[in-house]
């Protein structure tokens, strides 16, 4: 015997699957265009803990697939309208008749400071160094940026944080010495 509510559930999930298409991001995440960032944030979070892949896994197909299909969008929509620029963009879009953020205007910005850099180990030792300087530890934050910049030479953002620590470190002695 099948459970009554679980068939209203599914029968709510496929409503919104099958609207996904003609739906805007404000829609999708349950908004308005005027909501402040806060009440996006907020919106987001409760949806996404309702239709998070890993609480699905053994929901029966064709409902994982259009949970999953819903918790993708949702992601899209949140990390466009969270940020300002790219919020900007879409609204404008979206005045032309355009639901979603073009890939080449999406695709053209880094999701995080870390995804400018092209080598896992880059990577791995940018955010260690964040982490150490997040924790206050100068001289842990320049080994990892050294060890970071040795796979990313040419990277300006490793190169930036870098002489800023540097920069920090060298002040922070002076100020001991003195």
């Amino acid at each position: 015997m099948a459970d009554p509510a679980f068939g209203q559930w599914a029968a709510s999930v496929h409503r919104a699957f099958e609207a996904l298409d003609q739906s805007s991001y404000y829609q999708v995440l349950g908004v308005s265009s005027a909501d402040p960032q806060e009440l996006i944030r907020r919106a987001f979070h409760r949806r996404a803990t309702q239709l998070h892949p890993d609480r699905h896994r053994d929901t029966p197909e064709p409902v994982r697939s259009e949970v999953y299909a819903l918790f993708k969008r949702m992601t899209e929509a949140y990390r466009v309208l969270i940020d300002p620029d790219l919020r900007r963009s879409y609204d404008a879009g979206l005045a032309a008749g355009r639901l979603r953020l073009t890939d080449e205007i999406d695709a053209a910005r880094p999701k995080s400071d870390d995804d400018t850099l092209g080598t896992p180990a880059g990577r791995q030792h940018y955010r260690a160094a964040k982490d150490a300087l997040a924790a206050g530890d100068l001289q842990g934050a320049e080994l990892n940026l050294s060890l970071a910049m040795s796979y990313e030479p040419n990277s300006p953002l490793l190169a930036k944080l870098l002489a800023d620590v540097r920069s920090r470190r060298s002040l922070r002695q002076t100020g001991r010495s003195g």
